[in-house]
């Protein structure tokens, strides 16, 4: 721009700007603003309403109903009200955060629905032999596909969705005309044929169909099965019976001292859980045979406390082990035993070594520790390694002490592992 004013020439120098067009403006989704709901109806069994609602039980005015997969940022309550012949037996709100904690709402809420499952054909042994029974398909939802269904109503807008009973309800795997049920029915028989004698102590038991036929039943896919419940129950009456558990030993410490100890499970024991597994095998296999129970302990073999010592020497008092086999010290080693302060201590008695673990994982009330060897001898307690001890003896036990397991060098551990036997005897005492 030029300004002549008085001879004078004037120039102004104006500076350039260069303006952005102007913002086109953004597209708003358009949500659908309006009360939902969704009525489920299964002829002869329920109705059900699902809504969205708030928590003062007012039904939302805006379910976004066309980006339904917003919830994954939303939180949201939702109704669920069922009912059955005119009564409601479930009026539920769920709280939701995304799609997922929706789907299983509904699985939770549906399943609770009173039902009856469906039932594969099955056997009942009665009259020494088995009376045949058609299974029963029941009554339960399948409620992982009806979650399925809902999700896709909601995104889908519709209003109501019909059950077909022959596609939502669980059924029966296996009536009583599949090839299954047929091989089951022959397996069944097979068993019956099994014919047992236990020779004990002081007693002869012959175990027959008329006891064990009860106990017979299948799993879900029709393969015999035996209710362990019941067997378990016959062979602890049998160790009951027989089991000889000695009182007291005595036996000379290696400080030289003359000691009885009372207390333990030395003697005569039934290995009750290997027995289970041997007795279900032999009337699986519909065999007939007679033989000894598995014992844990056979008897305290001659000699173990004397000319023949063998046995795992452990004073607590002393935070000492000393492990002998056939007369001759294997390892002698310092030992962390059950806390005192919060009453875990190891408690005294004579033992035996009741089955031998590598590589165990031990669980406890807010603990879960895994061990490289593992050797129970008294319920819970056994011998283990502590690799997470720097330090074993002394007067540890009494204030940082174990749950009542006896803490092991690693070296101490796996040299007693690989040298000892089950039915291995382990002495605890206090001076």
């Amino acid at each position: 721009m030029f300004l002549i004013s008085a001879g004078a020439l004037y120039i102004f120098k104006f500076p350039l700007f260069h303006t952005k067009p102007p913002a086109k403006p953004k597209k708003i989704k358009v949500v659908e603003k309006r009360q939902y709901e969704l009525e489920i109806e299964s002829a002869g069994e329920f109705t059900a309403i699902i809504s969205t609602r708030a928590t003062n039980g007012i039904l939302e005015d805006s379910v976004n109903l066309i980006h339904f997969d917003s919830l994954q940022k939303q939180i949201r309550n939702w109704n669920i009200k069922i009912s059955k012949d005119k009564q409601i037996i479930q009026d539920t709100v769920i709280t939701i955060t995304n799609n997922e904690s929706l789907k299983r709402g509904i699985i939770d809420i549906f399943s609770a629905i009173p039902h009856q499952s469906p039932k594969n054909a099955w056997f009942e042994y009665k009259y020494n032999k088995f009376i045949p029974h058609e299974a029963i398909d029941g009554n339960q939802l399948n409620t992982d596909l009806l979650s399925r269904q809902v999700m896709a109503a909601i995104k889908n807008r519709r209003k109501k969705i019909l059950l077909n009973r022959a596609v939502f309800y669980l059924k029966a795997s296996f009536g009583l005309e599949s090839a299954e049920a047929k091989q089951a029915l022959k397996d069944l028989n097979k068993c019956l044929y099994s014919n047992i004698s236990y020779t004990l102590r002081n007693e002869q038991i012959t175990l027959k169909k008329e006891t064990f036929g009860p106990w017979l039943q299948l799993d879900s896919i029709m393969h015999v099965d035996i209710n362990s419940s019941k067997a378990m129950s016959f062979i602890r009456s049998m160790a009951d019976r027989n089991d000889i558990v000695v009182n007291n030993i005595t036996f000379t410490t290696t400080a030289g001292e003359r000691k009885t100890i009372h207390g333990g499970d030395l003697g005569y024991r039934i290995n009750i859980y290997k027995e289970l597994y041997e007795l279900c095998k032999n009337i699986k296999n519909g065999i007939t045979i007679t033989r000894d129970p598995i014992y844990g302990m056979r008897g305290i073999p001659q000699g173990v406390f004397d000319t023949n010592k063998t046995y795992i020497e452990i004073n607590i008092s002393a935070q000492k082990l000393w492990y002998y086999k056939a007369g001759v010290l294997i390892i002698e080693s310092d030992i962390v035993s059950g806390n005192l302060r919060n009453g875990s201590g190891t408690p005294n008695g004579a033992y035996y070594i009741k089955y031998k673990e590598l590589n165990a994982t031990l669980k406890g009330p807010g603990y879960s520790t895994g061990v490289s060897y593992w050797m129970p001898f008294n319920e819970s307690i056994g011998l283990h390694d502590a690799k997470w001890r720097g330090a074993f003896g002394g007067s540890i036990y009494k204030s940082d002490g174990s749950h009542g397991c006896i803490n092991l060098p690693f070296l101490t551990a796996q040299t007693i592992y690989n040298n000892v036997s089950q039915g291995g005897i382990v002495i605890c005492y206090t001076d």
